[in-house]
């Protein structure tokens, strides 16, 4: 595994917890790269009152930021996010020198809205940030005209898509887009577009399966990402057509109109609901939010969105309850997976029972 460091406007004080990180991932058989090599993952060495972004040559590469605490922080979850979303991280790693008093404590922000903490251990840290650099993205789109001109202007499955978003804003667990221009200069702008073709972060989505037999066996209809769901337009805009995937090149293949938005990208969930639709033929709807219910199996590691691991899991957990076709799983700090045989069987299921805080927890860094 190669990495590289950055280090900018970071405190001097840093260098006694990054030194740490450095040290576990070299005993680990990891190594420092040249600045023109191709990377796992770059340490963005930074400060949460000057962030600097981190720069990608690629998707491929993960960003992991490291960054002191600043004392004045009154709404700690917020400034990481923030801190987070300014520095186009993976994962913020944050360290509060003095900690409660005494021992020094790391507070972990993921874009998936996790955030939990624990006594500063080198070893743990490692442990938590593995299996995010580790991860294999799978979210790029790969767009095709050969929509079937019955379905240009909309079906009764994309209907029920936007009456899904409705009903899901009513329960008051589907927040509105992360608005990401508030927080990032145009530069920043650019670069995230450029490589993730993310023109804003929302929370939640939402697919629901339609069988067109001129393109695949396994069509669904998704929500896009970035976009409002509360108030969904229509099919090339906000929702679109998925038939498949390329797991080798990576890419999700998707079904458009002659006339769409060129910019409409599927949300990054595709390949997680691509998996589960594949694999359970009794899924007829999915739905994804950032909200929990008690007593659900859960995921182990918090994977990134878009990841073919998280995909995987999902899929391995879900074949360990006594129905997968109608079932909630876990995502640890994340959310809820849950599938049914349409959206209205998934909304009678859960509505009641949904609780809007997801528990967050550091077990997926215990070393």
């Amino acid at each position: 595994m190669k990495y590289r460091v950055v280090n900018k406007n970071a405190p001097v004080q840093l260098s006694l917890f990054s030194d740490q990180i450095i040290n576990e991932f070299t005993r680990h058989g990891a190594r420092q790269a040249p600045n023109g090599d191709q990377v796992n993952f770059i340490l963005n060495l930074t400060s949460m009152d000057q962030p600097e972004a981190g720069i990608r040559k690629s998707q491929a590469e993960f960003i992991v930021s490291v960054a002191l605490l600043n004392g004045g922080n009154r709404n700690l979850r917020s400034a990481c996010y923030t801190t987070l979303i300014r520095t186009l991280s993976n994962i913020l790693v944050c360290i509060d020198p003095a900690g409660n008093g005494a021992d020094p404590e790391a507070y972990i922000t993921t874009p998936e809205t996790g955030f939990y903490h624990f006594p500063f251990d080198s070893g743990k840290v490692y442990e938590c940030l593995l299996p995010i650099i580790k991860s294999r993205l799978v979210i790029n789109n790969l767009l095709s005209s050969n929509l079937p001109q019955e379905c240009w202007k909309t079906t009764p499955v994309v209907e029920k898509i936007k009456e899904a978003g409705r009903r899901l804003n009513s329960l008051g667990v589907l927040p509105a887009p992360f608005p990401l221009h508030k927080v990032l200069d145009r530069k920043s702008l650019d670069h995230l577009y450029r490589l993730f073709r993310m023109r804003g972060l929302s929370y939640g989505n939402f697919s629901a399966r339609e069988k067109v037999p001129s393109l695949d066996e396994n069509t669904f209809w998704m929500t896009a990402r970035g976009v409002d769901k509360a108030n969904l337009k229509g099919i090339g805009e906000d929702i679109l057509l998925v038939t498949g995937y390329d797991a080798t090149d990576r890419y999700i293949l998707v079904s458009v109109p002659p006339r769409h938005n060129q910019r409409a990208r599927v949300s990054v969930d595709a390949i997680e609901h691509a998996l589960i639709y594949q694999e359970f033929s009794g899924v007829g709807a999915i739905v994804h939010v950032h909200a929990w219910i008690e007593d659900v199996v859960s995921t182990k590691q918090n994977y990134p969105c878009g990841t073919i691991d998280l995909g995987k899991q999902v899929v391995e957990l879900l074949k360990q309850t006594p129905d997968p076709d109608r079932c909630a799983v876990g995502l640890i700090n994340h959310g809820l997976t849950i599938t049914g045989p349409d959206l209205n069987d998934i909304f009678d299921r859960v509505q009641d029972r949904l609780v809007k805080n997801v528990p967050m927890s550091d077990a997926v860094c215990t070393p």
